[in-house]
């Protein structure tokens, strides 16, 4: 696997090609290797987006413990339900 071989990539994850070419398949980046995470056997358009929606699928807890862990940050502070109201309208964009 090259580095030119990677179709799409969203923070520590990416997609690339499955074997002979069918379908994809979704790996997470390591320290020392990437580790696949899921193969998807659909091909064309409706694989690739398959495979983008497994990358949000596994980043999510992710994304929801980074969420949790700012809001225990800025509750200490004054102001706190403002900035509250800030991230939790800036993370619903996003999702």
């Amino acid at each position: 696997m090259k580095e030119r071989d990677i179709l799409y990539e969203h923070g520590e994850y990416f997609v690339i090609r499955g074997p002979r070419g069918k379908g994809f398949e979704v790996y997470q980046t390591g320290t020392t290797h990437a580790v696949r995470r899921a193969q998807i056997g659909f091909e064309g358009q409706r694989g690739f987006d398959r495979a983008k929606q497994e990358i949000a699928r596994q980043a999510q807890p992710k994304i929801e413990a980074a969420f949790k862990e700012t809001l225990q940050h800025f509750d200490k502070k004054p102001g706190a339900q403002a900035v509250t109201d800030m991230i939790v309208g800036r993370v619903e964009q996003a999702l």
